[in-house]
Order: structure tokens, then sequence, then C-alpha cells
């Protein structure tokens, strides 16, 4: 089978790469692999891109009767359903394959979370990312979890208690995970000042910031940060690590303004000033402010 899939399925996406769609589906019909599900879902692709949507999109229902699970075949299926306009028409099928991988796989997992968020499906996304965190562990997991949570109370009509509930299990993370996720930092305090809790989300902040003071250069990094995105990285590789200085102090600066702590407020605008930018409108407006409320 692998020499079947080198010798003759390679030149179909090879066909496809160059956009020489009419040779592709030429390629798609040889009698050694058009039964293939793979080919078939390729023919598809190559029939959209062709203007045959109709024929593209019988293709992608009939293969889907069948249940896949690869997520190569079903990425493929997706792109045509979404460039056909029917993307909504994989759903089921992404929630079949998760459903039935063992162990489960990540990838499907994400795209099952996209799929429901393109359909403003909150709870949904909720539930796929606690399952997420469960299987693999990450913390951005927790973080879409707590996001869909949001969401529900902001756009879905939920209880704003479901904030508290957001806000316990960001705590919580944080604290067991040991995590410098600034993200996750930022969401947690988001969320704690929709609530009107800005002492809890300054609290928050001065427990769980961590400061990159470079006095580690020379430890070695198990993590890709977001510098590793130039070079190839992708997005679900990389762990964003803390804030940078410049978004932690303006973070705090509005922290600090919140719960009235005006001395706080203007030291951390004043250093902004004279560490990052002395004609920035905003830092000096801001330090003015603070030291006239002190």
């Amino acid at each position: 089978m692998a020499d079947v899939l080198s010798r003759y399925v390679r030149p179909i996406y090879e066909a496809i790469d160059n956009r020489q769609y009419k040779n592709a589906i030429k390629l798609c019909a040889h009698k050694r692999v058009a039964h293939l599900d793979i080919v078939q879902v390729l023919k598809a692709h190559c029939f959209e891109r062709t203007g045959r949507v109709d024929e593209a999109l019988d293709i992608c229902r009939r293969i889907q009767l069948k249940r896949p699970t690869d997520d190569t075949l079903l990425n493929t299926m997706n792109l045509v359903f979404k460039l056909g306009g029917c993307e909504h028409e994989m759903l089921p099928t992404y929630e079949h394959a998760c459903t039935v991988s063992n162990p489960p796989n990540e990838e499907l997992y994400q795209s099952l979370f996209v799929a429901y968020a393109r359909r403003g499906a909150f709870l949904k996304q909720q539930q796929t990312a606690l399952k997420m965190f469960k299987a693999f562990g990450n913390i951005k997991y927790v973080c879409w979890a707590a996001l869909s949570m949001m969401l529900q109370v902001e756009h879905g009509g939920t209880p704003a208690r479901m904030l508290a509930l957001a806000e316990k299990m960001l705590l919580k993370t944080l604290r067991e995970s040991g995590s410098d996720d600034g993200e996750a930092l930022q969401l947690t305090v988001l969320i704690m000042q929709l609530q009107e809790n800005h002492q809890g989300a300054l609290e928050a902040f001065d427990e769980f910031v961590k400061v990159d003071d470079g006095k580690n250069k020379n430890k070695k990094k198990s993590k890709l940060r977001r510098a590793a995105e130039g070079e190839g990285a992708y997005d679900e590789d990389i762990e964003l690590g803390p804030m940078q200085a410049i978004d932690r102090l303006s973070l705090e600066s509005t922290l600090a303004k919140n719960v009235a702590n005006w001395k706080r407020c203007a030291q951390v605008n004043r250093k902004l000033l004279e560490e990052y930018n002395a004609d920035d409108w905003t830092f000096l407006k801001e330090y003015i402010a603070a030291r006239f409320e002190e």
C-alpha cells in the first residue's frame, strides 16, 4: 500500500500544489487508487477548484457515510465543505471521529472545537475544551473553556454566576500548574473585572505575574516561545510564556487605578515613561492624573 500511495497518490498532491487541477482529476481516476477515500476527497477538492461544486459536495457526502476518522482526509473534506459554503456539514463527522479516536487525537479535537466556535455552540466549546485539557494537559485548553463560559454569559443568556466558576477554574489551574502563561493570567483578570472584583484582579496579578529578568539565559528551554513562529513552528506548539514587560506594566497600571491605588499607579506609569516611551501620551496622562489623586 505504501508503494501504491507513493507512486500514484503523491503525483496527485503535486498536481494540486501546482494548481493543475484538471491533471489531478485525471490522476485520481487511475484504477489502482480511484477507490481510495483520500483520492476521492482529493478529486472533490479539484472539482470545487474547477467550479464543479455540487459534484464535489456529493463526493464528500458519500465519503461521510463511511464515518472516516483520518485527520488528513477530514481536513481536506472540511476544506471542500468550507469553500462550498457548507462547512456546518462537517460537524457530525468531527464529533464521531473524536468519539472513537483512541488514544484521543489532539488535532481532531481542535478541529471540533473550531467547528463549534463557528456555530456559536458555546456550551459544546466548553465541554470539548475541558476534555482536551483532561486528555492533553495543556493549560491553553482551560483558557478555551473559560472563554467559552464567558461567551455563554455575554451572548448565550447564561447567569453571571458562570463567571465565578470560570474564575475558580482558572485560579485552581494556575496554582496547581505553576504556569507563567500570560494569556491565562490576562483572561483571569478580565473575568474578575467583569464581576467588578477589581481588588481580586490586582491580587491575582500580584500572585501569578512572572518577571523574566534574564537571569536564566543559560537554562535550556524546553518550550517554544512566540519567536519560534518565524522559524516555522506551529501555533499549537508555541507556549506564549509570561507577558512582555510593557504589557505587564500597562496591566498593572490599570489594575492599580481600578482600586484607587494612586501611588502604585503613578510609580508604574513613571516606569513606563522612563524605561519604554517618554513620549507616550497615555502613560504621561495616567501618571499626571495619578499624582493629582495622591
